[in-house]
């Protein structure tokens, strides 16, 4: 079982809205798991290299118990960028590969991002 303190990571997901009508078409999800303040330098380099970017919507923020203060952010926001390139992963999260990665899982988001965090994100991390 991995530390909560070696989890640090950003999981995201991009969904593609085909409406003809849509002016931004590309739904993002990210989940970060990080110091507070780490979380929004993170969130800013995100919004940087994603614009234009619209509806940002907060998911939740919220503490981790008994992980000496690392919190996670769950949000959502609509960019015209469908993909994120391993340079721009690069430059928003200068980690390895694993700690910057595509979640399909994060579909199943939705309204309870704590209730998925707890049943669905820590377990599976935690087995990786």
């Amino acid at each position: 079982m991995k530390n909560l303190r070696q989890l640090r990571q950003i999981r995201y997901n991009v969904e593609t809205n085909t409406d003809e009508q849509a002016v931004l078409r590309h739904n993002w999800t990210f989940f970060i798991l990080n110091e507070p303040r780490e979380i929004k330098r993170l969130e800013q380099r995100i919004l940087k290299t994603l614009a234009p970017v619209d509806e940002f919507q907060e998911l939740a923020r919220e503490q981790i118990p008994n992980s000496n203060g690392l919190n996670y952010q769950a949000f959502q926001i609509k960019s015209n960028k469908g993909w994120l390139t391993f340079d721009e992963k690069r430059q928003i999260y200068k980690v390895d590969k694993t700690q910057f990665k595509h979640d399909r899982q994060l579909d199943s988001i939705g309204q309870q991002p704590d209730i998925w965090f707890e049943n669905i994100y820590v377990p599976g991390v935690l087995r990786e």
